[in-house]
């Protein structure tokens, strides 16, 4: 099973280099000969209704394809196979099953997750499929990692796509003169109707072929480690997941949760702080969809705290607490949790939740607060939890906490700077036309 690390490669390691801000990167007809060769690597279940677009992307700027195949029943396959048929590409399939890699797998059963102990008493009651689970995601992906061949190895997922993939080449050729052996760039994981990132965060994308020592790590939500130079790209390299595989239709349900606490459990909890964080955003999601774990939740959250020590991932993890209660209509202790999570990182995206719910809790004074919070915050690095369209969208808000509170001319100023975000909102032409 994957090894595991206290720190992670895919944050902590960023530095930035003298100069690197202000490089140039070169359009990848002018490179010619020093142009840098590029493995694309995947890992991909039933990608068939996707990996054609992202080759069609990404595909004029990488050399080679390496992708594990895992359990794959469509067509990815005879799509990849064609792509690597034409002049001066090569495609590398390296397939992951049931029955060729048993050690990865583990039974989707009752019995699966009994084992160990539990941290606080609970008991897990799925839902259960009987049907074997990927459990270790890092090893599978290695399979593919340490067969590319290239100078630079891309990481992506078969629904990604790069908004500047021109950029690909002449990044990597600065990286290279810098001496950078990963590269992390923004990712949107979930966009607004216009487009405006909900969620992103910073994602290890591009690593230098000749660091042998980086690798995968982590049974899933896999990063990258090992001891190498890093840095955080800006400006370059901007995927979106655009969450549209059909293949994602077979997965089993809550297989992330399943994964982690399983690993968990079988460690008596004896585990890195990244796999008690992940378990929280796991949670987080399981709850959403109706399951009974909040009181697990707290547990976890206290189990966590007092073993990290990083604290931008410490207020994550705070956050995505305080959105649970929140959804609850828990609006006090929702609030107190995304204070907290400010007082550990001066978080934008939890300072416009914390404006969102005071609003719900008809605290008009505290949602303007916060929300002026979030613009200031701004400024502040976020690597781990950002999305701009949170304060957007809490324009609106705070117009009408504006008017609620009788400024009549604040909440014109702050209205007409939310149609200008929102020019076909209705309820907010009609706020605008009641305040006059």
């Amino acid at each position: 099973m994957s090894e595991e690390r206290e720190k992670d490669a895919e944050t902590e390691g960023g530095t930035a280099t003298p100069g690197f801000a202000d490089a140039v990167i070169e359009r990848p007809e002018s490179l010619g000969a020093s142009r840098p060769t590029v493995s694309l690597h995947l890992l991909v279940k039933n990608g068939e209704s996707v990996v054609g677009r992202l080759l069609e992307n990404v595909g004029p700027y990488v050399d080679e394809v390496v992708a594990v195949l895992n359990d794959c029943e469509d067509g990815t396959e005879g799509v990849l196979e064609a792509w690597g048929r034409e002049p001066g590409r090569t495609v590398d399939l390296v397939r992951v099953t049931r029955e060729s890699h048993p050690d990865l797998y583990i039974m989707d059963e009752a019995e699966t997750y009994d084992c160990g102990r539990p941290l606080a008493g609970e008991r897990f009651e799925g839902p259960f499929t009987g049907k074997k689970i990927l459990a270790d995601w890092a090893t599978a992906r290695n399979l593919g990692w340490r067969r590319c061949t290239k100078d630079w190895r891309l990481f992506l997922d078969a629904d990604d796509v790069v908004l500047d993939p021109e950029r690909i080449p002449g990044l990597c050729k600065v990286l290279g003169e810098h001496g950078v052996d990963v590269a992390c760039s923004l990712y949107h994981f979930h966009v607004d109707v216009e487009g405006r990132p909900l969620g992103s965060s910073f994602r290890e994308r591009l690593a230098r072929g000749a660091a042998k020592q980086v690798r995968w790590a982590y049974p899933v939500h896999e990063v990258l480690v090992g001891d190498n130079k890093r840095s955080h790209v800006e400006g370059s390299l901007l995927v979106q997941d655009l969450r549209d595989n059909r293949g994602k239709d077979v997965r089993i349900p809550g297989r992330g949760f399943k994964v982690l606490y399983q690993y968990a459990r079988a460690r008596d909890w004896a585990v890195s702080p990244r796999i008690l964080v992940n378990l929280i955003m796991e949670v987080r999601l399981l709850v959403q969809s109706g399951a009974p774990l909040v009181s697990f939740m707290q547990s976890l959250l206290d189990t966590y705290l007092a073993r990290s020590t990083w604290p931008e991932e410490r207020a994550w993890a705070i956050a995505m607490v305080g959105e649970m209660l929140e959804r609850d209509d828990a609006f006090e202790d929702a609030s107190k949790l995304y204070r907290a999570s400010l007082a550990e990182h001066p978080g934008s995206k939890t300072a416009f939740r914390l404006a969102r719910v005071r609003f719900k809790a008809e605290d008009w004074r505290g949602c303007v607060e916060a929300h002026a919070l979030g613009v200031e915050n701004r400024g502040a690095r976020q690597v781990l939890d950002d999305g701009e369209a949170l304060g957007v969208a809490g324009e609106i808000l705070v117009a009408a906490a504006w008017d609620e509170l009788g400024e009549k001319e604040k909440a014109r100023a702050a209205c007409d700077a939310a149609i200008a975000s929102y020019p076909k909102n209705v309820p907010l032409k009609e706020l605008r036309e009641k305040i006059g």
